[in-house]
């Protein structure tokens, strides 16, 4: 079946306080497939576990930062979008300058780089190429640490409770 979103939902669940739609996906949405269209038109699939990123992200479709990477990008140069997250921008921008720039993601966490891939491919997007690494200056097995929401994740050891685990790094050289 289908779950409309309404558009409201964006004001009731400002970035920062992603409890409840993350807790939602995590809990009541966990095993289920879930697409979303945002109101740019890109078709994202959803890691019910992150649901926050993509509710907070739906109306603006990454905002200042894309149409900046609009501005700057021109046709046939490429875009790196290191630590893509859930690929609001990489996608944003692959459908805005269409097969006149080829864009990369980088991710290192695999279940989210796959879903960024998928929605690549459900928007018909062959110009992204997505890798489930982290970009670094030589090539090399890293720490990765992952909190609570698993979009604020990172090489550099936040405090709090995380879960540590290890991806490689790609140099992009």
């Amino acid at each position: 079946g289908r779950i409309k979103v309404p558009p409201n939902i964006c004001r009731l669940t400002p970035r920062g306080k992603g409890w409840v739609p993350r807790n939602l996906g995590k809990t009541l949405l966990a095993k289920t497939r879930l697409v979303i269209r945002m109101a740019n038109g890109v078709v994202h699939a959803v890691d019910p576990s992150n649901l926050d990123a993509y509710i907070s992200n739906w109306v603006s479709s990454g905002g200042t930062v894309t149409e900046v990477c609009w501005k700057l990008l021109e046709p046939g140069q490429c875009f790196f979008d290191i630590g893509a997250n859930v690929g609001i921008v990489s996608l944003a921008v692959a459908k805005e300058r269409g097969n006149q720039a080829t864009v990369f993601a980088f991710e290192p966490q695999e279940r989210i780089a796959h879903l960024i891939a998928v929605s690549a491919k459900l928007n018909g997007y062959d110009h992204v190429k997505v890798y489930a690494v982290a970009a670094a200056e030589k090539d090399e097995e890293a720490d990765f640490f992952v909190p609570g929401a698993s979009t604020h994740s990172s090489l550099i050891a936040p405090s709090g409770r995380t879960v540590k685990s290890h991806v490689g790094r790609y140099a992009l050289t």
